[in-house]
């Protein structure tokens, strides 16, 4: 199965383009956008997991990980309110017949 490799440079999919692994197109690294998030949003957001669901944890597991999580991230918060930015490196491309037969 082709796989996407770990860090993908201009250079690596120059590479690949060569090997007739894929037809690519230009890579695009968008510049970071700001997320943010209210404390309890992102605590809730950790029991949508199926390690960390308030079923499996029962009420009062469930309300230790929300008091520890709060401690854990109010310190970092501002009017409540967590941020972050993310970004990401985006490889626009189709694999070619000759990789699919590599699979």
């Amino acid at each position: 199965m082709y796989q996407r490799p770990p860090q993908l440079t201009k250079e690596n999919a120059a590479k690949y383009q060569q090997e007739d692994v894929a037809t690519h197109y230009p890579l695009r690294q968008p510049y970071p956008e700001e997320l943010f998030t209210v404390i309890e949003d992102y605590i809730t957001s950790f029991h949508s997991r199926a390690s960390l669901s308030r079923n499996d944890l029962g009420p009062q597991l469930s309300q230790q990980f929300a008091d520890d999580m709060r401690a854990v991230t109010e310190p970092f918060a501002v009017r409540n309110m967590l941020s972050w930015e993310m970004s990401a490196s985006v490889f626009w491309g189709k694999p070619l017949n000759k990789a699919a037969d590599k699979s």
